[in-house]
């Protein structure tokens, strides 16, 4: 039988994840995209915005209130632009920068649920999302975010992974043919990696080295959260060269955090570092932590810690 799995890192993302609203808007495309690069395509192919707009059927001025971030479009009328600008997917998907909170919500969402194993709730969220079903565009994040939505239901409704093992494929065949990986990205294979460890396990260093690179667009306190999933994970599987790197890691991000959560995480960190040759920690320093646990007023959070002390200890 499968557990509930708390994602911490979503957490950080949204506190309060279990009362925003579930049904976010994907009717509009509100993604950061590089319209400055789009335009310099245009006048390059001597296309004029009069051809543009009367072929996607809009005004002039509406076209131009988007250029100007005035307005958001529809996606059908994003695809509308790529066909006339004959772009490929990949020359399309490089518009595309990091995604606003709208696709990041959707993708918290289906992590934090699916991982609760909450199922009505996943196919809810599956279902919202199929009007972007019939994209043309490969590289979407609507597209990879249906592809992760089917994996989030089918896992909460089927108890052999192996069955649906295509769902990761098809969703890790989008995420890694990117150059760079955002949020987006971080969660859904954090969450892939807490469905199936062993199957992610050959990830979980690339992963690890993602999240400390300067160029993923999240806040310190979030890094902390995320590497503190991965250490979970790399304890599980006895992966000690990752759990040794991460734990490093969190003592030189020690010193910069402020965030108390944050802080007693590091300080956990800390512990374990200082007890990895015998493994064997005073019981009463992991009670001050987890007496400062017990002040997020959450149970998960400590059962989380707890449980990561009990499996570093049986750490070989």
């Amino acid at each position: 039988m499968k557990e509930k799995i708390f994602f911490v890192g979503i957490t950080s993302v949204y506190p309060d994840i279990e009362i925003i609203d579930k049904e976010v808007s994907t009717s509009l495309v509100s993604i950061a995209f590089d319209k400055e690069k789009l335009e310099a395509i245009r006048r390059s192919r001597n296309i004029s915005v009069n051809s543009i707009t009367k072929k996607i059927g809009i005004s002039r001025s509406r076209y131009y209130r988007w250029l100007d971030n005035e307005i958001d479009l529809p996606y059908n009328l994003l695809i509308g632009i790529q066909k006339i600008l004959v772009l490929t997917d990949l020359e399309m998907h490089e518009l595309f920068s990091q995604p606003t909170d709208e696709i990041i919500q959707k993708t918290s969402l289906l992590a934090f649920y699916s991982l609760n194993l909450c199922r009505n709730v996943c196919y809810e969220l599956r279902d919202s999302l199929q009007k972007h079903r019939n994209t043309t565009m490969k590289n979407d994040p609507y597209s990879l975010l249906i592809k992760f939505s089917e994996l989030c239901a089918l896992y909460t409704d089927v108890q052999d992974i192996s069955l649906y093992s295509d769902k990761f494929t098809d969703v890790m065949d989008i995420i890694f043919i990117r150059d760079e990986w955002t949020i987006v990205d971080i969660i859904m294979l954090i969450t892939m990696a807490y469905m199936a460890p062993k199957r992610f396990s050959k990830f979980l260093p690339e992963l690890y080295v993602s999240i400390c690179q300067p160029s993923i667009i999240v806040s310190l306190n979030q890094k902390i959260f995320f590497l503190y999933d991965i250490l979970c994970i790399a304890v599980r599987l006895k992966n000690r060269e990752l759990t040794w790197k991460i734990l490093k890691k969190m003592t030189v991000l020690d010193s910069q955090v402020t965030d108390w959560k944050a802080k007693n995480i590091c300080l956990l960190c800390h512990t374990l570092m200082k007890h990895w040759s015998d493994k064997k920690p005073l019981h009463n320093e992991f009670d001050n932590i987890l007496d400062m646990t017990l002040s997020f007023e959450s149970v998960t959070y400590e059962q989380k810690m707890f449980e990561l002390i009990k499996s570093y200890a049986n750490l070989s």
